[in-house]
C-alpha cells in the first residue's frame, strides 16, 4: 500500500483496525441484498453501529506491532484480545512504500515477544476446566503436527470420562471429541492461551538475562557462522547488534548479530 509522507504506522495500524464504531449490516439490509449478495457487498458506512473498538495499548517497533483491543458492544458485551501486524517498510518504492499481515493471537503467531503492558492490558483467560496433565494431552493430541500422538488419544482414553472412544486410536470420531472436549475446557482460547504463556515466559527469560554494556564479553550457548569459521564468544561494541572479537580492546566492531538478545547467552568469566 501507498502510506503518505508524515503519516505513521501508527496511525495506518489503528485506521486499518476499525477503531471507532463496530458495525454490521441490519437484517433489513441483508434481506434487500440481490440473489448471491453477500453481507462485505453494504458499504460500511451504512452498516449499522452495534459497538466501539478501541485500542488499550500497544507496541509498534520495526518490524511488529502488538495492540491490545477492546470491542465493547450495545448489548453490553465487552471482549479484549490482542493483535499481531507485521511490518514492512520499503522508501525506495513511491507507491507500495509499507505493507503488513494482521494476525490475531488466536492463530498461533510465530511473533511471541510481545510487551508486558500490552499483555496485562487485555483481560485473562478464565482457568482451565481439566488438569494440565489432561490439557496437554488434549493439545497434543488435536494438533496436526504431531505425528505421534498415539499415546496421547490412549491417556485420555483410560483417564478422560466421555472419551473411552479414543483408546482404540485415532479415528474421525475420537478427533471430534477431542476436539470438543478441549474447547470446553479451555473455553476455545488454545492458540491464544498458549501464545500469551509463550509470551510470559519469553518476557520472564530476558528478565532472568544478565545486564550487558560496552565491552561484556558474551558466550552464546549455539556458536554462530560467519564466512565459513565460527565463533561463540564474542565483546559487545555498546552499539546496536555490532560484536567485536573477545580479546580486541578497540571494540573495533567485525560482526553483526541480529535479534541477539533472543539468543541464549551467559557472561564470560
Amino acid at each position: 500500500m501507498h502510506k503518505p509522507r508524515g503519516t505513521t504506522p501508527r496511525q495506518v495500524i489503528h485506521e486499518e483496525l476499525g477503531v471507532g464504531d463496530l458495525r454490521r449490516p441490519s437484517q433489513e439490509q441483508l434481506d434487500a441484498l440481490p440473489p448471491g449478495g453477500q453481507g462485505w457487498d453494504i458499504p460500511w458506512r451504512d452498516r449499522l453501529v452495534v459497538g466501539t473498538r478501541k485500542v488499550l495499548a500497544d507496541s509498534f517497533g520495526l518490524r511488529v506491532a502488538y495492540l491490545a483491543v477492546e470491542d465493547t458492544w450495545h448489548d453490553g458485551a465487552r471482549n479484549t484480545w490482542i493483535a499481531v501486524y507485521l511490518m514492512g517498510h520499503y522508501p525506495k518504492d513511491p507507491w507500495y512504500n509499507f505493507g503488513y499481515k494482521d494476525i490475531e493471537e488466536n492463530t498461533g503467531s510465530c511473533e511471541r515477544s510481545c510487551p508486558e503492558r500490552v499483555l496485562k492490558a487485555v483481560d485473562p483467560f478464565p482457568p482451565l476446566l481439566c488438569s494440565d496433565e489432561e490439557y496437554q494431552h488434549l493439545r497434543k493430541a488435536d494438533s496436526y503436527y504431531e505425528d505421534d500422538n498415539e499415546t496421547s488419544y490412549a491417556w485420555l482414553g483410560a483417564n478422560v470420562p466421555g472419551l473411552e472412544l479414543c483408546a482404540a486410536g485415532k479415528t474421525q470420531e475420537a478427533a471430534q471429541a477431542v476436539n470438543a472436549r478441549l474447547r470446553h475446557v479451555d473455553g476455545g482460547h488454545g492458540y491464544a492461551r498458549q501464545w500469551r504463556a509463550d509470551c510470559w515466559a519469553n518476557i520472564e527469560a530476558k528478565k532472568a538475562r544478565p545486564v550487558v554494556s560496552k565491552g561484556t564479553v558474551i558466550r552464546f550457548e549455539t556458536p554462530l557462522t560467519f564466512s565459513g569459521y565460527k565463533r561463540d564468544t564474542l565483546a559487545y561494541t555498546g552499539k546496536g547488534n555490532l560484536f567485536a572479537e573477545a580479546g580486541d580492546r578497540s571494540l573495533c566492531p567485525r560482526y553483526r548479530i541480529s535479534r541477539w538478545r533472543e539468543r541464549q547467552y551467559s557472561v564470560a568469566a
